[in-house]
């Protein structure tokens, strides 16, 4: 179990006197050894403030997140680096040092490194809060739709569309109207916006969810067994890639059954089906695993 108190980088320290007065954050100072998975250990066990957005991999460090200007998903949620209200680091000549300007921190927050040895990040922390989550499987051009003037060229015979006319080919033009609109609102107003597409697959995977979820129907991700199956199913899919006899099929090929079969195990929530209520750290963390 990970102890947020005494490493020397490897640590989470709120600063209780930074609390807004409306109480939905706070700053912490966190060592930048601090690991992903340590950080959510945290906040499980803590359940009152956590990070509005983050990278998915549990392995990475607070200082090779942020420092690299890692991602958010959604309009809203920009990078990790717009969260640093404050970085200490080791100068070249010994010296700790601390930025907290804002206008320094444009740049000391996202450094790559390069200005000196960073120990710990300030950072602001929202209260903590519970994601809705109806993650489903869902064809290319209704997920995201071409633009019409795209469809218009392809269906005037234009061959750099050609493949658009294949796709649209089964759908009226208000069907896909209405998946345009439907693209729109969940770009726009969505907490969480991302598409992914697999190669040589036929539908996206659509996770795009609100921050609205109810504590009372939520339940912590991954559990011991979660975690095992994660272990076993990378373990499988780098015997397979390592296989001489699948290193034989073409690269397409390869890409194909590894596209379908990362789909296949992601989860498709059908429109009746409840939806799935996690805390936000662990919606941030299991979004590119697949919610089981």
């Amino acid at each position: 179990m990970f102890d947020p108190g005494p490493g020397l980088l490897q640590h989470i320290h709120v600063q209780p006197d930074t609390v807004s007065p409306d109480g939905e954050h706070v700053h912490a100072k966190i060592g930048t050894a601090t690991t992903n998975e340590q950080f959510r250990e945290w906040v499980l066990r803590d359940r009152h403030w956590v990070l509005p957005l983050n990278v998915v991999m549990v392995e990475i460090t607070f200082g090779g997140s942020i420092s690299q200007i890692c991602h958010g998903a959604g309009i809203r949620n920009k990078t990790l680096s717009d969260l640093v209200v404050g970085v200490e680091y080791v100068d070249a000549n010994g010296e700790v040092r601390t930025v907290s300007d804002p206008e320094l921190l444009k740049t000391a927050a996202g450094a790559f490194g390069a200005f000196g040895i960073v120990t710990s990040y300030t950072v602001r922390l929202d209260k903590l809060t519970y994601a809705n989550m109806r993650p489903y499987h869902f064809p290319i051009e209704l997920a995201i739709p071409p633009p019409l003037e795209y469809i218009l060229a392809a269906k005037a015979g234009d061959p750099r569309y050609r493949y658009i006319k294949e796709l649209v080919a089964h759908h009226s033009q208000e069907t896909l109207d209405r998946a345009l609109t439907e693209f729109i609102r969940e770009s726009e107003n969505n907490y969480y916006t991302e598409w992914f597409w697999f190669p040589g697959q036929r539908d996206l995977w659509v996770n795009t969810w609100n921050n609205d979820g109810l504590e009372s129907q939520s339940r912590n991700i991954p559990n011991d067994f979660e975690v095992f199956l994660e272990w076993l199913e990378a373990w499988i899919a780098q015997e397979v890639n390592d296989w001489a006899v699948f290193q034989l099929l073409p690269g397409e090929v390869q890409a194909k059954i590894f596209g379908f079969l990362t789909l296949l195990q992601l989860p498709n929530v059908k429109a009746n089906d409840p939806s799935r209520m996690f805390t936000l750290r662990s919606a941030l963390i299991e979004s590119n695993d697949g919610i089981n």
